[in-house]
């Protein structure tokens, strides 16, 4: 199970290429990037615990008329 966390209007840069997931300063760096994202069309919860050792899913779709945004929806698994 999954709880949402973010839903927030990015940058149309490819993620796993902007970002190290194997390490943990690198994580945060991504994580920070989401928590510190300003637009009026977001939309984050930070009453949710999310660190970098946990397991989180993130969904990306286009928006259309943007081509250089994506929102993207960010998730941390809360139970196995």
């Amino acid at each position: 199970m999954y709880k949402i966390f973010a839903c927030i209007v990015y940058s149309n840069a490819h993620i796993l290429n902007s970002y190290d997931f194997s390490d943990a300063y690198q994580r945060q760096l991504y994580l920070d990037s989401v928590f510190g994202s300003r637009n009026m069309r977001n939309s984050i919860d930070e009453s949710v615990s999310v660190g970098t050792d946990d397991n989180i899913l993130t969904l990306s779709t286009c928006i259309s008329g943007e081509p250089n945004n994506r929102y993207i929806v960010e998730a941390v698994r809360v139970d196995e």
